[in-house]
């Protein structure tokens, strides 16, 4: 295991939900908040040009021209030892299992 920080990328439309967040993981010297938007777009943006280790996503976010799966695949593409975790308080049961495949 690493002595570096775990490189967080966190994704939601939230701003103070990401703020939370932020505040409380980085508490732990464990976790490094590199960056923070509110869109996929953006975030892509920022995995063209930065290296982090895991984003923290909302899987309810809405974009015309771009799903969660396309999200995950280009971001895949471009870091592939990247790992996502989905963050949701409201994801219902058959997102979940479409989540998993």
């Amino acid at each position: 295991m690493s002595d570096r920080p775990i490189s967080l990328l966190i994704v939601d439309k939230d701003p103070i939900f990401r703020l939370g967040l932020a505040t409380s993981l980085s508490s732990n010297s464990q976790w490094e908040i590199s960056s923070q938007t509110d869109n996929l777009k953006d975030a892509l943006n920022q995995l063209s040009s930065n290296t982090f280790d895991l984003i923290i996503l909302d899987p309810n976010l809405i974009n015309e021209t771009l799903t969660i799966e396309t999200f995950y695949q280009q971001a895949q593409t471009s870091q592939p030892e990247i790992k996502l975790c989905l963050l949701s308080y409201d994801l219902s049961l058959q997102q979940q299992e479409e989540f998993k495949k």
